[in-house]
């Protein structure tokens, strides 16, 4: 849960938007045009249950400011990680944000871009870490985990939930997306397929390969030569 408690402490201090209401469109020269835009939102499980978990699929509770690719207004838009759509409410109704090919939303008070690519014959959200050259990008990753009931009658009954999983990491050469994998050998061989001393230049500076950080300098390594 590291992400959601370093964006709980940035978001302290700005002003919350609550979750009715307009709060924002995306303008073009013929005007507001949501339909263009957006989509409805699915009917959702209204049950008290669910309502005490679905706070956990989202990459921040509050709807944030939001830039959408070269539009000068702002829109407020929350993340459904779980979902992978970006979340907008105008006049108390839900809709999604259109997954266009290359969409750019960057939320604004964070310093946070994501942008649409198509991975393995789908369109998704992905985080991107640097700008130029070969990419960095982020895959937040949220699983829904079912009820289980009690195998004895010493044991309670497990409720259902939304449980936050590692991120996974990719590298994007030109028009090709690669995922990094977790596991050392394999890391280590895919990096020497892309650059013999990308492995040398890993495990000279003891760099952790599950560390955005330590992946950002590799990949800016990299773009250097």
């Amino acid at each position: 849960m590291k992400h959601k408690i370093k964006i709980l402490l940035l978001l302290t201090f700005l002003t919350p938007f609550v979750n009715f209401g307009q709060i924002g469109g995306i303008v073009n020269g013929n005007g507001t045009t949501y339909e263009n835009f957006f989509l409805p939102k699915d009917i959702e499980d209204n049950s008290i249950e669910f309502n005490k978990i679905a706070p956990k699929m989202y990459f921040s509770q509050i709807y944030l400011s939001s830039k959408v690719d070269n539009f000068k207004e702002e829109v407020y838009l929350k993340y459904n990680i779980y979902k992978d759509e970006m979340e907008f409410i105008n006049n108390d109704k839900v809709f999604y944000l259109k997954k266009d090919l290359g969409r750019k939303i960057s939320f604004v008070d964070l310093n946070i871009d994501y942008e649409v690519f198509n991975y393995n014959g789908a369109l998704a959200y992905f985080q991107v870490l640097n700008k130029n050259g070969a990419i960095l990008l982020r895959k937040q990753n949220i699983e829904y985990q079912k009820a289980k009931p009690a195998a004895s009658s010493y044991q309670q009954d497990k409720p259902a939930d939304f449980v936050e999983k590692d991120d996974t990491f990719f590298i994007k050469l030109k028009e090709e997306i690669i995922e990094l994998p977790s596991n050392k050998k394999k890391f280590f061989k895919l990096l020497d397929e892309i650059d013999i001393n990308l492995k040398k230049f890993t495990i000279e500076n003891k760099l952790d390969i599950k560390k955005q950080n330590d992946l950002l300098k590799i990949i800016e390594f990299y773009n250097s030569k």
